[in-house]
């Protein structure tokens, strides 16, 4: 059980997340234009193709209960921050954390074994993300 401060944290990081998501949905100017369509189909699949192909580092401490992931999703995510609209990065962001939600979900793995960690891994990257392009453009 989660004591109040940490559901506090964490549902206010998944309420701006969620947030984050929609903003780009009502500004015209961060619709995604036609000519990014392709580049962000391209990150999008590479960044679902970088989950399932995730390599799990197991240390003696962490064996059993689930341990860091190294995956070039970040990489990703901070190119499309570079070069594509809001609405293109919430794409490439929200795609690949569903995908693995479900696998995750249907294998009944000790990753992500609560509800709230992809919630708020996907609220993060997509908080991080839109800083970025923020700073950029």
């Amino acid at each position: 059980m989660l004591s109040k401060k940490a559901a506090t944290y964490i549902g206010s990081v998944i309420g701006l997340g969620v947030a984050a998501i929609a903003a780009p949905m009502f500004v015209d100017s961060w619709a995604a234009q036609p000519s990014e369509r392709l580049s962000m189909l391209a990150m999008t699949g590479l960044a679902i193709i970088s989950i399932l192909g995730k390599a799990v580092y197991m240390s003696g401490r962490d064996a059993n209960k689930g341990t860091s992931w190294y995956t070039p999703l970040l990489s990703i995510m901070f190119a499309g921050a570079l070069i594509l609209s809001p609405q293109s990065i919430v794409v490439v962001v929200v795609a690949p954390h569903l995908v693995e939600w479900l696998i995750e979900r249907a294998r009944k793995t000790p990753f992500l074994s609560k509800w709230y960690i992809q919630p708020f891994n996907l609220a993060t990257h997509v908080l991080c993300s839109l800083a970025a392009w923020a700073a950029f453009a």
